[in-house]
C-alpha cells in the first residue's frame, strides 16, 4: 500500500522444488519505477524472486478497429465454435468410415450435438449403440490391465470415484454431464 502498487491477482501453490516453500505469482497494476522497488523490496525478504512484466502498450480507440476480436470468457466462445477449422461431419475420401454410411451418420449426429451445444447448457445424453458399448467394453478392460503401471497416482485415487459417480464401468459409457458435474 506505501508503495502504491494495485494488486490486481495473487495466487499461491506449493513450491515444484520444496514442498517446504511456497511459490506466489502477483499480477500487479503500478508504474515501472514502482514494480522495481518492490521487485528490490522482496529479493531481502524471499529466496527466488522472478518478473515477467508484459510489454506495456495501449491501443488508441481509432485503431480497435484493426484489432481482431477474440473470447474473453468461456460463453464467447459459443460465438465462434462453428467457425473454426475442426473435424466435423465430413470426411476425406481416405478416411477408413467415409464409405460407411452407419459410422458417417452417426459421425454428423454428434458433430450437430457439438456445433448446437452452448455454454450452461447441460451436455445432452446420449443413448450409445450396442456395438459403441462392446467397443468401450474392449477399451475399458484393456486399459484396466495397464492402470496400475502407467496410470498417475491421482488417476488411480480417482478412478474408484470415477466408477461411483460416473458410472464408469465395462458395460457403461460414461455420460459427459455426469463426468462434468462430478469434477466441478
Amino acid at each position: 500500500q506505501e508503495k502504491h502498487v494495485n494488486l490486481v491477482h495473487i495466487e499461491s501453490r506449493k513450491s515444484k522444488r520444496r514442498n517446504s516453500e511456497f511459490e506466489i505469482f502477483v499480477d500487479c497494476d503500478s508504474n515501472g519505477e514502482q514494480l522495481n522497488e518492490i521487485f528490490q523490496l522482496l529479493k531481502s525478504h524471499v529466496n527466488v524472486v522472478s518478473m515477467n512484466p508484459t510489454e506495456h502498450f495501449s491501443v488508441q480507440e481509432d485503431d480497435m478497429e484493426n484489432v481482431p476480436w477474440f473470447p474473453k470468457k468461456i460463453s464467447d466462445l459459443d460465438k465462434c465454435a462453428n467457425r473454426v477449422l475442426m473435424y466435423g461431419s465430413d470426411l476425406d475420401a481416405d478416411h477408413p468410415g467415409f464409405k460407411d454410411n452407419v459410422y458417417r451418420k452417426r459421425r454428423k449426429y454428434f458433430a450437430d450435438l457439438a456445433m448446437n451445444y452452448k455454454h450452461g447448457d447441460p451436455i445432452p445424453k446420449i443413448e450409445f449403440t450396442e456395438e459403441e458399448i462392446k467397443t468401450w467394453g474392449t477399451v475399458y478392460r484393456e486399459l484396466n490391465k495397464l492402470y496400475p503401471s502407467h496410470a498417475c497416482r491421482e488417476y488411480l485415487k480417482n478412478l474408484p470415484l470415477l466408477t461411483k459417480y460416473c458410472g464408469y464401468r465395462e458395460d457403461n459409457i460414461p455420460q459427459l454431464e455426469d463426468v462434468s458435474r462430478f469434477l466441478k
